[in-house]
């Protein structure tokens, strides 16, 4: 059973214990998260709670449990877009891979969601090591990985994970695959991957799934993309 109470600020919050897990909430945000306590206060409508396992995506592909072969992963140097297709996957004609230029909410606006056009119908799409580095957390559906470069790089809304806290990685290798899963996510959102990147003095504090360098402005620089225009991320 889960332990409820109040913050001090207002709100309910629940404590996890071990083998539990949150893996869905619906119109909910996290607003504070006691760390010492391991405990999260969510902006209520409703939390469902389930043991823990693997984390099922929505849709009628079950979420792979093996790493995928990634296969069109673009990169540049020592860098490589985080978004990548399933070398088991039929491309049809006109597929493309998709970001927004800036995020949906203002206080994560310098982050990205990123797509394959619904069109397509592709699901559990590999996400892709942006560059060299090591994986530093992992909860649930996201993972953040500190850049051999100095930066820190946030990825959210994967149904698996197929790296290890302390495994290091190189640019282009798989970290896992998009699945419906994770806050904001109703069975009415597109499949997607939220991308963030932080600065080395930011390290690894991304409040709200944001970082501090914007997202798409760092896909022009590094691999000559032209989908978004200035002014970036405002």
């Amino acid at each position: 059973a889960l332990t409820a109470g109040v913050f001090g600020s207002g709100g309910i919050f629940s404590k996890i214990f071990s083998g539990q897990s949150i893996v869905e909430t619906k119109s909910n945000r996290v607003a504070e998260f006691d760390w010492s306590n391991f405990m999260f206060k969510v902006l209520p409508r409703k939390v469902r709670n389930v043991g823990g396992g693997p984390i099922i995506s929505g849709g009628s592909e079950s979420c792979p449990t093996m790493r995928p072969q990634a296969t069109g992963v673009k990169k540049s140097g020592n860098y490589a877009f985080p978004l990548a297709y399933r070398s088991d996957q039929t491309i049809p004609p006109g597929t493309f891979l998709y970001y927004t230029c800036k995020h949906w909410e203002l206080a994560t606006k310098n982050a990205t969601d990123m797509f394959s056009n619904v069109s397509a119908n592709l699901s559990h799409l590999p996400t892709i090591a942006y560059t060299n580095g090591t994986v530093r957390a992992i909860w649930e559906d996201w993972l953040k990985l500190q850049g051999d470069d100095g930066r820190w790089y946030f990825y959210a809304h994967q149904c698996n994970i197929f790296v290890q806290v302390g495994q290091h990685v190189n640019a282009g290798d798989v970290l896992g695959v998009t699945g419906k899963v994770g806050v904001n996510v109703t069975s009415a959102t597109p499949e997607h991957l939220h991308f963030a990147i932080n600065s080395s003095s930011k390290a690894d504090d991304f409040p709200g799934g944001g970082g501090d360098i914007c997202a798409s402005q760092d896909f022009e620089a590094k691999f000559n993309l032209h989908q978004c225009f200035p002014p970036f991320c405002s």
